[in-house]
């Protein structure tokens, strides 16, 4: 641009000729009017996450410009600095901003994502899960995040999302399924109800209604007859006695002197008239027809001393439970005078009563024996404990077992420039034993490098760094934190500490086409656990290696055997997690400022290029939601879950 210096004369371009010795000339439109600052723009969105329905606020500072227009999830012009809300999200939303000014234009863009409704869980229980066939048991459910329950089976019917209900008489074995259903998806539950036949007394004892009945004859057949528990029989209860004979099954007619009696009048070794297995009253015992009829030692009818034979019911409610919670142990006997209990719980407890359980965390079974004159018996119940559900994991990584028995590699191929670049892990690292679960000591947190033959320049290494445990002394020694580049292994010269967290960070940059410099900060935020190494040659990372890749987690597959030539393929053992790959140079501070908040640095939104602070072996994708993403793949198979 044309420009006068040092002319005077009121502004009269005569004076300016060069010739006259005036000032004349050309000059730089920058030089004379200065440079047009660039425009620069922040766009957040707090928070990134929400559930489906919520809201995030969106905020924005641009400098140097003069307009903006959203576009994306929302649109329309917007001031050049503001907040604003996105409303109620219910799918994964991408909100961009475009902003000009006199140094030209400027985009950022945003991504907040909806997090999926909780899963609904149900509880569902039957008290108790056996009945007598004609009893009833009662059915009890509590859900959450159900919006409403649908039962089938032995039931039908919505039902509401908790409560009870009895099931009815039952007189077979029954099936209830419940089904709930919420925001998060459905559950199912289902539990058997089961229903024992009413039980005919195994042996009972012939008696007469006739209470002054003595002669066999004299107790009319069978209008005055009829089978009574040997329990329920009285000292007044008129029971047919034989006084002289044997035992077994046989015709009661038969026996000579037979008579109607009370209990007490019968002598211990005396034989008391029963029908085995009879269900029909006493004329199905006849013999004649296949009936049970019979004489049996009183002591074997009534037990010894003639006293009837002790009963005991005991139960527990509920049966099936959760953990933490208890349940009421009921009992109750008859012809018993004492109660032991034993199992679970212990002590001499009354012949009838309740008692909590206490607290339970495991399935566990109570036991009690009951005492009388006539003998003892015993019933145990099993009182079952759920295990809790498994705990809702917030934290994933990629677990790697290091035995190097299959391929799981994760890579990228034609990245960025091997120089500048910053990454940023989490680590945590378990200790190789060799050679019982490992082949060699070597590990692999990342490399950048050649994906094929290791030797690709001429027969010789070029254009990689990587950064994680070595072997000292190698191929089995103990593992020390090192960087790898230019054929060597810089170490920090003590064990690695193992079965911990790390945060890591590596920085590698060009000064020179011949200088370049790598760091490797192994614990922090403690900026003096630092591993430096330069290397000064011009022919080092001159040239692209034949497949430019960036590998976590192995190292590349080089014929069979890991990018060294070793078994096992420099497998990494333990959790690799928090994964932020920069495609710049960041500071030490803008490395933790981007370790608290990613993309909260002006150099980390300008350099971030993967983003994946929670990977699952299902889903590596790039998070960032910052322009085009950078996704990766899985070479052989994927790594394990972790989670916590």
């Amino acid at each position: 641009m044309g420009v006068c210096v040092g002319a005077s004369g009121g502004g009269n371009p005569a004076g300016c000729d060069i010739a006259s010795g005036g000032g004349e000339g050309w000059q730089l439109k920058s030089t004379v009017f200065g440079t047009v600052p660039a425009p620069t723009l922040t766009f957040t969105a707090n928070p990134m996450t929400v559930a489906s329905g919520s809201a995030s606020s969106l905020a924005w500072i641009g400098t140097n410009v003069t307009s903006c227009t959203a576009s994306g999830a929302w649109s329309g012009a917007q001031a050049v600095s503001g907040t604003q809300a996105t409303g109620a999200l219910t799918v994964d939303s991408t909100f961009s901003l475009d902003c000009t000014g006199p140094g030209g234009p400027i985009s950022r863009s945003v991504t907040v994502t909806i997090t999926a409704p909780p899963s609904p869980t149900l509880t569902f229980t039957a008290t108790p899960t056996t009945v007598t066939s004609g009893s009833a048991s009662t059915l009890a459910w509590t859900s959450t995040n159900a919006t409403g329950c649908t039962a089938t089976g032995g039931w039908s019917g919505s039902k509401a999302t908790s409560g009870s209900q009895s099931t009815g008489a039952l007189t077979t074995n029954t099936t209830f399924v419940l089904d709930c259903t919420g925001a998060g998806g459905s559950v199912s539950r289902s539990i058997a109800v089961v229903a024992t036949p009413v039980s005919t007394p195994a042996l009972a004892v012939f008696t007469c209604t006739n209470t002054s009945a003595g002669s066999f004859s004299s107790c009319a057949f069978p209008s005055q007859w009829r089978l009574t528990n040997p329990a329920a029989v009285t000292d007044s209860n008129r029971i047919l006695y034989c006084p002289a004979g044997t035992a077994g099954n046989q015709d009661v007619s038969a026996c000579a002197g037979a008579r109607w009696t009370t209990k007490p009048l019968i002598p211990e070794q005396g034989l008391v008239g029963v029908c085995v297995g009879a269900s029909g009253g006493p004329t199905a015992c006849n013999i004649g027809s296949g009936g049970g009829e019979g004489w049996q030692l009183k002591s074997t009818v009534f037990g010894t001393g003639g006293t009837a034979l002790p009963t005991l019911t005991f139960t527990a409610n509920p049966q099936i439970m959760a953990s933490g919670a208890s349940s009421t142990l009921t009992w109750s006997s008859t012809n018993t005078s004492s109660c032991t209990a034993s199992g679970a719980w212990s002590g001499v407890t009354a012949t009838s009563g309740t008692q909590s359980t206490g607290v339970l965390t495991s399935s566990i079974t109570f036991s009690l024996t009951c005492t009388g004159a006539g003998g003892s018996t015993s019933q145990s119940v099993t009182v079952t404990v759920t295990p809790p559900p498994p705990p809702t994991a917030t934290n994933f990584g990629l677990e790697f077992p290091g035995d190097g028995a299959v391929r799981r590699m994760l890579f990228w191929h034609d990245p960025f420039p091997i120089y500048d670049a910053t990454y940023i892990f989490k680590v945590y690292p378990r200790k190789k034993v060799v050679p019982s679960k490992s082949p060699t000591g070597y590990y692999t947190t990342f490399f950048w490098g050649n994906d094929g033959t290791f030797m690709w320049d001429g027969g010789n290494p070029n254009t990689y760094y990587g950064a994680h445990p070595y072997p000292m002394p190698a191929p089995n020694g103990p593992g020390q934190w090192e960087i790898s580049v230019d054929s060597r292994d810089f170490v920090a010269g003590t064990e690695v500490v193992w079965d911990r967290w790390y945060t890591q960070a590596f920085r590698a940059w060009r000064e020179s086409p011949s200088v370049t410099h790598h760091e490797f900060y192994w614990d922090l935020p403690d900026t003096s656990k630092v591993i430096e190494q330069t290397i000064i040659d011009p022919a080092w990372a001159a040239t692209n290696p034949p497949t430019p890749a960036i590998v976590i987690g192995q190292a590349p597959n080089w014929d069979g055997v890991s990018w060294g030539g070793y078994p096992g393929w420099e497998e990494f053992n333990g959790i690799i997690r928090g994964i932020q790959i920069y495609s710049g140079l960041l500071s030490v501070p803008d490395i933790q400022g981007e370790i608290a908040s990613p993309m909260s640095t002006t150099a980390g939104q300008n350099f971030i290029w993967y983003l994946n602070l929670n990977p699952r072996p299902s889903d590596v994708t790039d998070k960032k939601g910052l322009g085009a993403p950078n996704n990766p793949s899985w070479d052989g198979t994927s790594a394990l879950e972790w989670s916590e």
